[in-house]
């Protein structure tokens, strides 16, 4: 809705403004309804992870105006860990995070898991991994 207050009345000012509001409705501003974003909560805070074995790490997500897959990585890995077969598939809520642990892997008290996507800005979460 827009409000014009003037003390000028006439027809060039009746047509600018009428011109000026056209144009104006022809660009959508962001607004909560057609923002896209998503928000990230991941099955535990901390996590163990048992030498030369794997462990999935839930994660769900909360959409908003988004429906493409999501990318789901891992930033802080301790040396000896890997991530396999991470991401939220599209129009779902609920994604996983394979870690691998091999022979020689570490604790990493704060690794941050990130999920992005196209046309979104990417979330983290944090994790708190063990290795035993």
């Amino acid at each position: 809705m827009y409000f014009v207050s003037t003390r000028r009345r006439g027809a060039a000012l009746g047509f600018a403004l009428a011109i000026a509001l056209g144009f104006a409705g022809a660009c959508e501003a962001p607004t909560a309804s057609n923002l896209r974003s998503v928000s990230v909560v991941l099955g535990t805070s901390a996590l163990t992870v048992p030498r030369n074995d794997t462990t999935t790490l839930a994660v769900y997500v909360v959409r908003h105006n988004v429906i493409d897959p999501l990318d789901v990585t891992a930033i802080g890995l301790p040396p000896g860990v890997t991530i396999m077969d991470a991401g939220v598939d599209a129009f779902v809520t609920q994604g996983k995070l394979l870690l691998v642990a091999g022979p020689s892997a570490v604790d990493a008290p704060d690794v941050m898991i990130r999920v992005s996507g196209p046309g979104v800005p990417p979330v983290f979460a944090h994790l708190a991994l063990k290795v035993r």
